[in-house]
C-alpha cells in the first residue's frame, strides 16, 4: 500500500502593492543576461518552512498546528527593502529581495511553527531563519559580475505592508517548472 504523498511548503504572500515594485527591478537584473532561472511574478512568496513530500495522513495534523500557532501571532508590519544574494555575492546561489519584521513577531511565529513541526517529526532548520523572497536561482558562472553590479545599484525600499496569514502551499512538479496551490490561509490574531 502506497501513502499519497504532497509537496508542501509554510509561505507568507507577497502583497501585490510591493510585488508592483519588485518585478521593474527583477526585469533590470534580467537584463544583466546571467544564466538565472527568475521566478515569475506570481510566484512570489516567502517560504517560512518547506516541508518537503508529505504524507498526506498529515495534512490534518499540520494545519491543526499552523491554525494554533497563528492564531497568537499578531498582524504582521514588513517592510520589504533591499536586494541581495545568497551565500555570497561572490557565489550567488540566490537572487533575493528583503523583508524586516521589527517588533520580532514574525522571528516568534517562525520559532513557534517550528516546535510545533517538531511534534510532527519534521527535522528543524539548521540555518538561521532569514525572511526573504527568492527572485530567482543562479545556474552558471555566464555574467555573473554584471548581475552583482546590477544588485548593487538598484534600490528595493517599499512602505511598510500588512501581512494577515500564512498559507499553506503544495507544490506540484512539471517539466515546465512548479505549480504552487494554496491549500488553506492560516489567519494571524487582530490585536
Amino acid at each position: 500500500m502506497t501513502m499519497d504523498t504532497l509537496r508542501l511548503f509554510f509561505a507568507l504572500a507577497t502583497p501585490e502593492t510591493v510585488r508592483a515594485q519588485i518585478v521593474p527591478l527583477m526585469h533590470a537584473l534580467q537584463d544583466s543576461g546571467a544564466d538565472v532561472k527568475w521566478e515569475p511574478a506570481p510566484k512570489l512568496h516567502c517560504t517560512v518552512k518547506f516541508l518537503g513530500d508529505t504524507g498526506s495522513d498529515l495534512l490534518e495534523p499540520l494545519k491543526e498546528k499552523a491554525s494554533h500557532v497563528t492564531s497568537s501571532c499578531p498582524v504582521l508590519t514588513v517592510r520589504y527593502r533591499g536586494l541581495g544574494c545568497f551565500p555570497s555575492p561572490r557565489d550567488p546561489r540566490i537572487v533575493w529581495a528583503g523583508m524586516e519584521e521589527t517588533s520580532g513577531s514574525l522571528a516568534n511565529m517562525y520559532r513557534s511553527l517550528e516546535a510545533a513541526l517538531e511534534e510532527l517529526r519534521f527535522e528543524p532548520e539548521r540555518r538561521a531563519f532569514h525572511p526573504h523572497i527568492t527572485l530567482g536561482r543562479v545556474r552558471g558562472r555566464r555574467n555573473l559580475t554584471d548581475l552583482i553590479r546590477l544588485l548593487e545599484s538598484l534600490t528595493l525600499d517599499c512602505e511598510p505592508a500588512l501581512l494577515t496569514e500564512m498559507l499553506l502551499m503544495r507544490s506540484q512538479l512539471h517539466p515546465s517548472g512548479s505549480v504552487y496551490t494554496a491549500l488553506q490561509a492560516f489567519p494571524f490574531h487582530n490585536r
